[in-house]
């Protein structure tokens, strides 16, 4: 009969092999390659991300609203855990914000940022996104330019900051966080990365 539909539940446990195309890294916020894009998102989750209509829903976030015209505040979706056990928080995206803002011109999410805000220097860099911890689960993010896509910017993988910070969040935590060699992916999505044969 044709119009029956199967229906499956989900179940934990098991292992997906998948085969990708020749890649350079691991690294979610710099790698190019298209299939590893969208592998990626079994193992990295973002604030927000297209449903298959291509409209704007939350993942991460389990809420937002706009103070202002350029000010979001986000909360968080309580007891999400990174892969390796410790608990995802505002910090993190905080992190992700900072790490992306600093990572070179040709980065994917620094272009992707350039695409829907229009072309800022350098010195603007600090001004286009700027993240505020309010709590464990809220992060406000301010941003320095008037434009209709503010949602559609924050749609980045959130990589965990205890991984790449030791102490103090400085420079070198950003150019740990943007390594291209020996990257071993730690998310917050469906599939735990295991290994990676060449």
């Amino acid at each position: 009969n044709q119009d029956t539909v199967d229906e499956y539940e989900p179940k934990y446990g098991g292992e997906i092999v998948l085969p990708v195309t020749n890649i350079n890294s691991l690294n979610p916020l710099i790698v190019s390659n298209r299939s590893y894009y969208y592998f990626s998102k079994l193992i990295f989750e973002s604030l927000f991300e297209y449903d298959e209509n291509f409209n704007i829903v939350n993942q991460l976030a389990e809420s937002y609203s706009f103070k202002d015209n350029n000010t979001i505040s986000i909360k968080l979706k309580d007891n999400v855990y990174w892969h390796d056990g410790e608990k995802l928080t505002a910090y993190d995206v905080a992190f992700n914000i900072n790490t992306i803002k600093y990572s070179n011109e040709d980065t994917t999410y620094k272009k992707l940022w350039k695409s829907l805000v229009g072309n800022f220097n350098e010195a603007d860099m600090d001004k286009i996104m700027e993240p505020i911890v309010i709590d464990e689960l809220t992060v406000d993010i301010v941003f320095g330019f008037q434009f209709s896509h503010k949602l559609d910017v924050l749609t980045f993988p959130i990589i965990p900051k205890h991984i790449f910070v030791d102490g103090i969040e400085n420079i070198d935590s950003y150019e740990k966080a943007l390594t291209v060699d020996n990257y071993v992916p730690i998310g917050t999505g469906p599939y735990k990365f295991v290994n990676y044969e060449k």
